[in-house]
């Protein structure tokens, strides 16, 4: 109670001296915003009328059967029931006009997972706007969950530095959830992989694997070992890769789903690519793009391919133009300057004056706020070699020495 009518009277913008004169005293209204007492009937209805507060949200009513609803609605997104999460979302929506203040705010908390997992994420960023204002008011475990989502939302729009310090907080309350979330970790996991903390990465995975195991959710499953294999292809680690692409692949052939095995296929072209298998590569990513057909879901074979055939024959090869004009008409930034930097050193003109300053000036600022930490890196290595390859040894030093803290 406390602490709804603290966060009403900030949104009001009262001090609690305006808040509470005519009513009762200031001390009286600090402890009861502090929780330290219940106020009398009559106080509680006019503090209610000031601060425009339903005051049926503070009254005892048994609201047991609410809670329970609730708990059913998160065990279904838990456990992926499609069919359950449908029709518990419409039962709460039937009764949310009784629901207490703490309960709807729990209920936004849990639909915005749900919002996120289906990549709704305009839906999402509105709700979590709703909830931003009574932040201050919240549960540890409803704090749990509002530092998880976020986090989850700031991952998805590659904002990796603020996903990871809403991942952190979320870790210190995570014993504050009431039932193992498999998908924080695995969240967790993406998102250290995204920043080279690799290992960190790792550890999650296992944790939220061993609850998808257990209760057999195939495409879970398939995700970690896709994500343990990128791990340990990162790392260096190319027979541990194989490994988990393989156990992927072997996983993913029980189920009708050519986009997953597009992506193994791609993820073990690049392990045959670093490997220095050329050929190999070129008919798994091939074989990738085949069951991808020419998307905006294709632009990173397209470019993979490009250049893997560039080693071979130092040619602009029909993957490389089909993927050049794919990046320009979906307007994908991102692929755009990566075909335009391959497109430079095919001509052999990247060490050019005005490009390197392209480098610098345009792409690099992308990369670092867009882009994984392994492109970010691998940009600033190869300009850092230019400089050197110029003779430009004091350029050189700086960019080196920024690659090495990354």
């Amino acid at each position: 109670m406390g602490s709804i009518i603290r966060t009403q009277r900030k949104l009001l913008n009262f001090t609690q001296e305006q808040a509470c004169v005519g009513i009762c005293s200031t001390p009286y209204l600090s402890k009861l915003e502090n929780n330290s007492i219940r106020p009398n009937d009559e106080i509680l209805m006019l503090l209610c009328e000031r601060l425009d507060l339903d005051l049926k949200q503070f009254q005892t009513v048994d609201r047991t059967k609410y809670n329970e609803l609730l708990d059913e609605y998160y065990e279904a997104l838990l456990f992926r029931r499609e069919a359950v999460i449908q029709r518990k979302f419409s039962e709460i929506q039937e009764e949310m006009e009784s629901f207490h203040f703490e309960q709807k705010q729990l209920f936004k908390l849990y639909y915005i997972n749900d919002l996120l997992r289906r990549d709704l994420l305009e839906k999402a960023e509105g709700v979590l706007g709703e909830l931003e204002q009574y932040r201050d008011a919240f549960s540890e475990y409803q704090k749990y969950h509002y530092y998880k989502v976020k986090a989850i939302y700031h991952l998805k729009h590659k904002q990796l530095e603020e996903s990871l310090i809403m991942f952190k907080k979320a870790e210190k309350l995570v014993k504050e959830a009431t039932t193992f979330e498999p998908d924080f970790y695995y969240y967790c996991a993406i998102a250290y992989s995204r920043t080279q903390q690799y290992f960190r990465s790792i550890e999650n995975l296992n944790k939220a694997l061993d609850f998808y195991k257990k209760y057999i959710q195939i495409d879970s499953i398939t995700n970690c070992h896709l994500l343990l294999g990128i791990n340990y292809l990162l790392l260096h680690e190319y027979d541990f890769a194989e490994q988990q692409f393989n156990i992927t692949l072997d996983v993913s052939s029980t189920q009708n789903k050519p986009g997953m095995r597009a992506k193994i296929l791609h993820n073990l072209g690049y392990l045959k690519y670093k490997q220095g298998h050329f050929q190999q590569s070129i008919e798994l990513l091939k074989e990738s793009l085949n069951l991808k057909g020419y998307t905006k879901l294709s632009l990173n074979t397209l470019y993979l391919l490009s250049v893997v055939k560039m080693k071979i024959n130092k040619n602009m090869s029909e993957e490389f133009n089909r993927g050049k004009m794919l990046a320009e008409n979906e307007g994908n930034l991102e692929y755009q300057y990566k075909f335009k930097v391959l497109e430079l050193e095919l001509k052999g003109t990247l060490t050019e004056k005005e490009n390197v300053q392209f480098l610098v000036k345009d792409i690099l600022p992308y990369y670092k706020s867009n882009c994984d930490r392994d492109d970010y890196r691998d940009l600033i290595s190869k300009i850092a070699n230019i400089y050197e390859e110029n003779g430009s040894y004091k350029n050189a030093a700086y960019y080196y020495k920024i690659c090495l803290t990354i």
